[in-house]
């Protein structure tokens, strides 16, 4: 069973009351941007961009993002004739500029059973 299947199960049989499932996929795209961080010894509690996680992961470095404040705010439930099942839109991260981030976004959603499509926005 993968994750979407394990939501749609739980929400099904009462147990996912209060989660949608745009706050479940906003809470993955989160957790998938803070794997990307390692924390900093000097302070407790501070992440930095791990560079040997992003050449794993096949992410440019050269793309214009904002890693300080990188997040998805906004996800949204598409048309049934769209190719994707959901949108959502993480912020601080140059409009059509970011494709392996993007990408790394929505191989693992897809590898979890969301049918995604990620947009940036600054």
């Amino acid at each position: 069973m993968n994750n979407k299947e394990q939501f749609d199960f739980y929400a099904a049989n009462g147990l996912y009351k209060a989660t949608t499932p745009e706050m479940r996929i906003q809470s993955l795209i989160n957790t998938l941007i803070e794997a990307l961080y390692i924390p900093v010894e000097e302070y407790k509690g501070l992440t930095k961009l791990d560079p040997v996680r992003i050449k794993h992961f096949e992410i440019d470095d050269r793309e214009p993002i904002n890693w300080g404040d990188l997040k998805c705010n906004e996800v949204v439930k598409l048309h049934q004739d769209s190719c994707y099942e959901w949108k959502a839109v993480v912020d601080e991260a140059a409009p059509g500029e970011c494709d392996t981030f993007v990408e790394y976004l929505e191989t693992h959603l897809r590898s979890w059973g969301w049918s995604v499509c990620v947009d940036t926005e600054w």
